[in-house]
């Protein structure tokens, strides 16, 4: 077997042990793979939740954060799941409150994909990650990323 047989076919054993180990149906992971999930099936949502996660660390208020989530994400077509509508509902009432848990769980999903900004930060949660035998790949940038 040569080396790129053998590198898809741990990669095609990584990704079947995930799915057979799913978080529970009450945890905020659940919830953020299926919005991951929903997003990547949806070209123009995810085109817009990446937008808007690149904007909110300069949205300096929390009537900008809500003027910015109805902007990206209003649904008029229809769209959109009803908890997407929901949320856009509460920060336009509550911009305050919305826009505090917007921050919260957008750096909460961050942390689910980024391990560290240096080996110094990311080596402690890659090797928490052996020793629960979790099996994951690394992709190690070293590119600077502009906004």
């Amino acid at each position: 077997m040569g080396f790129e047989e053998l590198v898809l076919q741990k990669g095609k054993k990584i990704f079947d042990l995930m799915e057979s180990d799913g978080p529970s149906y009450f945890s905020k992971d659940f919830w953020y793979g299926r919005i991951m999930e929903w997003s990547m099936k949806n070209e123009k949502f995810k085109t817009q939740m990446f937008r808007f996660v690149d904007v909110l660390p300069y949205l300096n208020s929390s009537n900008d954060v809500a003027s910015h989530l109805k902007e990206y994400f209003s649904d008029k077509e229809g769209k959109l799941p009803s908890i997407f509508n929901l949320g856009v509902g509460v920060g336009a009432l509550a911009p305050g409150l919305m826009a505090g848990a917007i921050r919260k769980n957008v750096t909460q999903m961050a942390k689910m994909f980024i391990a560290g900004e240096n080996p110094k930060e990311a080596l402690p949660k890659l090797l928490d990650g052996r020793k629960k035998n979790l099996c994951f790949t690394v992709d190690i940038l070293g590119e600077v990323t502009l906004s």
